[in-house]
């Protein structure tokens, strides 16, 4: 077999006269039977890679690529992938992510989130819609993520010691660590953090606040997978000189506008827990619920994320660029792609009962401060 996948992408761009050149399409060339697999570990599920040409303004460079994670599933036919250009081009297209957004079946839920995130200036890097050809079938709209989370969070804080995210109830993983503090020093951090039992101990081991906030968005959106894809960046306490998190990302919004969380076990917004967090898969949340003194601070910077960040007519304006990114669809309807009416009807209606729901919560709130 030949492991050497010829690949050809071609990349059509337009230009504004204002704006710089914006990646539009896609469009991959994958010769039937020339593939190479391998066995992720980390997923347990056979991933593909091979190598090929692509081709931008009539220059051809060498690149590679991978299909992988949940949307290489044997359930889920829109897979993602990574392409990394050999022969740089230019620093923004060198590396790029193509998401299939497999576990969000109208396509919107990223996007709409990355907007809402953006415009209050929580998020680090750039995503846009793009419309993907595999051997010159159009596959519908995928989304082009040009630069790393995890990259650009640590351009973000280059003073950083350490950056860990969640990977269960009470497990994290060291995605970066300085070279000026050792392993130890942060999983003690870690075993504290996941041991928590105080507000004021919760309060020194974390920015209390920053992460209030993340943790009220994901709950309004109710998204149904958060808890363990979050990074959290940390420093030093000024006051203790201990490690401490400063600043928190989300990177996963495909699942928002979920009925509960994932591993619903850990629904903390039912009936009879009425609590506003969505999920209690973290220990850090399910502490911040059950915690009297900690829950009524959480509530108070909950109230104001409602009340200002989903102002309605912040929404409303955000709906409406979703709405043209929509409407720029010409996709008919296929195995992979929902039709551009049924994805307009879809976000639409979610829309409606994001307000509804948020209408609510705010007579909630007002019974309960």
């Amino acid at each position: 077999m030949n492991y050497r996948i010829q690949i050809l992408i071609i990349l059509f761009c337009f230009i504004s006269c204002n704006s710089p050149k914006r990646l539009s399409t896609i469009s991959i060339h994958i010769p039937e039977g020339d593939k190479e697999t391998f066995y992720s570990p980390r997923s347990g599920r056979i991933d593909r890679e091979g190598h090929g040409l692509i081709l931008i303004d009539g220059q051809k460079k060498k690149m590679k690529y991978k299909s992988h994670g949940d949307s290489d599933s044997e359930n889920t036919k829109r897979k993602s992938f990574n392409i990394r250009i050999i022969n740089e081009y230019n620093k923004t297209l060198k590396r790029f992510n193509l998401l299939g957004m497999a576990e969000d079946d109208y396509y919107t839920n990223y996007l709409f989130a990355h907007k809402f995130l953006d415009f209050h200036k929580l998020s680090p890097y750039k995503m846009n819609y793009i419309t993907l050809q595999i051997n010159n079938s159009e596959k519908g709209k995928f989304m082009l993520l040009t630069e790393v989370p995890l990259k650009k969070i640590r351009e973000r804080h280059k003073n950083a010691l350490a950056i860990i995210r969640p990977l269960g109830p009470k497990k994290f993983n060291i995605v970066y660590q300085n070279k000026s503090i050792n392993a130890d020093e942060i999983n003690s951090y870690i075993k504290e953090l996941n041991s928590v039992n105080s507000f004021m101990q919760l309060n020194r081991l974390i920015n209390f606040n920053e992460y209030s906030t993340l943790l009220s968005i994901n709950s309004i959106l109710m998204n149904g997978d958060y808890s363990d894809e979050i990074f959290f960046v940390l420093t030093r306490n000024p006051f203790s000189n201990t490690l401490y998190a400063q600043n928190f990302y989300g990177v996963d919004f495909e699942e928002i506008f979920s009925d509960s969380p994932n591993d619903n076990i850990y629904a903390l917004n039912d009936k009879q827990r009425r609590s506003l967090i969505f999920s209690g898969l973290s220990h850090i949340d399910s502490f911040i619920a059950k915690d009297k003194q900690t829950y009524s601070k959480f509530l108070k910077i909950y109230q104001n994320i409602l009340l200002e960040k989903f102002d309605f007519n912040i929404l409303e304006s955000i709906s409406n660029e979703m709405i043209n990114e929509i409407e720029l669809i010409n996709s008919e309807k296929t195995e992979l792609f929902k039709s551009k009416e049924e994805i307009k009807k879809h976000f639409l209606e979610n829309i409606f009962n994001l307000k509804k729901n948020i209408t609510e919560l705010k007579y909630k709130l007002w019974n309960e401060l």
